[in-house]
């Protein structure tokens, strides 16, 4: 445990940094985001790491893989991208090891990169990204490099390139087919939704959900889908209840959003593009928790908070204020991190994140 214990804290300390002009933060920034790096991508641990490997063994090379294509995505339910990218690791002759280092530095690459660009305060971004993203990295990786597609190209959105935009959504849904949930924002992008529409479409979705009406439907309409049967019918029959923890944040976040919207829309232009991510994604985990396991495309949205949250930082004008503002972040980074690696036992007879192990320092079994 120690070792998440010494990333978290450094993580928390630098965030501070952000109240104060120091020279060469940078460097610093640079260096907390190789560490968070190094420490996913080579370690020894985490949920689905056996999995994965398991599969890269029996994975042929790309020749061999394109022949048989449809045969290994079956068997591997992966999507067309992850699995080309197998085959092409495995032409290179190189080993799983390689392959989930080269494969994690991209990812956490195409989010840090961002991370700075879209955040006026990076320090406390990373502090954010670390407790509601990070620890996903561990463990669903195809869906964490739609993540950071999504994140990299909403850059291009921004800007207007909205059909360059496009192809980033579409090279997320090769790694994940849950992003088609993400086409949505092609259209409403950084546009200023109505409060009052965004309320409504609350007060007609909350409803609907605890009537029932949406689960009982939701079976036997993705069994009409042709594409990955076997994963639908294993995410329908894996329930996950929209009322928790997870929701009673996500609302008075949402609700912080909208009464001081006007501030938080002068400090920063894109707000509304975050803040698009967030409401629309409250929505569709509605919708999604009554399609079973689907409500795990909850990771996706997760990226709004990463840049909302940290503006509540700044638009705190005393100093104090902000110190406590990230304390506070801080507390509830801290709970969905731990908490991720602490509550692994609930399913397995041993903790799949503990001790963490590194090829580093520990030898490869």
């Amino acid at each position: 445990m120690f070792p998440y214990i010494v990333v978290f804290a450094m993580i928390l300390v630098c965030s501070f940094l952000d109240l104060a002009e120091i020279p060469r933060v940078r460097i610093l920034y640079a260096g907390l985001c190789i560490m968070l790096t190094l420490f996913v991508a080579t370690r020894l641990v985490g949920p689905d790491l056996y999995t994965y490997e398991s599969f890269y063994k029996i994975i042929p090379p790309t020749p061999h893989l394109l022949k048989e294509f449809m045969k290994f995505t079956q068997m591997s339910v992966f999507e067309p991208a992850f699995l080309l990218l197998n085959g092409i690791f495995k032409s290179l002759d190189l080993s799983f090891a390689a392959f989930i280092f080269l494969f994690s530095s991209a990812f956490m690459f195409l989010f840090v990169y961002k991370l700075e660009r879209y955040s006026p305060t990076p320090f406390c971004a990373l502090l954010v990204f670390t407790g509601f993203v990070y620890m996903t990295s561990f463990s669903a990786i195809r869906q964490i490099m739609a993540s950071a597609i999504f994140f990299y190209g909403l850059e291009y959105l921004l800007k207007g390139r909205r059909n360059l935009f496009l192809l980033f959504l579409f090279l997320a849904l090769l790694f994940h087919f849950s992003a088609i949930c993400l086409f949505i924002f092609y259209f409403i992008g950084n546009k200023r939704i109505n409060t009052k529409v965004i309320l409504l479409v609350f007060l007609v979705l909350v409803p609907l959900a605890m009537s029932g009406l949406m689960s009982s439907g939701a079976s036997s309409l993705l069994r009409l889908v042709p594409v990955f049967p076997g994963k639908f019918e294993r995410y329908l029959n894996d329930p996950m209840p929209f009322w928790g923890a997870v929701s009673f944040f996500w609302v008075i976040a949402l609700g912080i959003c909208l009464i001081f919207r006007k501030r938080l829309e002068m400090l920063d232009e894109r707000f509304n593009l975050f803040f698009n991510i967030i409401w629309t994604g409250l929505a569709i985990y509605i919708i999604a928790t009554n399609f079973g396991g689907f409500g795990r495309v909850l990771l996706f949205f997760k990226l709004g908070f990463v840049v909302i949250l940290p503006l509540f930082v700044i638009m705190i004008r005393e100093f104090y204020g902000r110190v406590l503002c990230i304390i506070g972040l801080g507390c509830i980074s801290a709970l969905l991190f731990f908490s991720a690696i602490l509550t692994d036992t609930r399913y397995f007879f041993y903790n799949r994140y503990l001790p963490y192990k590194t090829w580093l320092i520990h030898e490869q079994t």
